[in-house]
């Protein structure tokens, strides 16, 4: 027996208090839906349209930093973070972030 290939669309939705991308085959999130990162509710998450989609992509050439509290990443063009840079989900400063590939 042939096996068929998997050809639901994932759906992508942008958390609108971190940025975190939750990739589903749903069409909409549960009520219940936390973010896995800040814990903001489903009703807090847009859904992204293809050409925001797109536009991830392109996001993927910018620089990240961890937060090595939280575990939040921040995307930027720049190469370091400003000295007054806070982690929007927990408040640490700018020294408590890395830079990763």
């Amino acid at each position: 027996m042939a096996q068929g290939t998997n050809s639901a669309k994932l759906n992508l939705f942008k958390c609108g208090v971190c940025g975190y991308i939750e990739e589903t085959e749903l069409e909409v999130l549960p009520k219940e839906f936390k973010c896995p990162v800040c814990g903001a509710p489903a009703e807090k998450f847009s859904k992204l349209e293809s050409s925001e989609v797109d536009s991830l992509e392109k996001e993927k050439q910018m620089n990240k930093f961890l937060c090595t509290v939280c575990g939040y990443i921040y995307e930027t063009e720049l190469d370091e973070l400003p000295q007054d840079f806070r982690c929007p989900v927990c408040g640490a400063d700018a020294s408590k972030f890395e830079k990763i590939d």
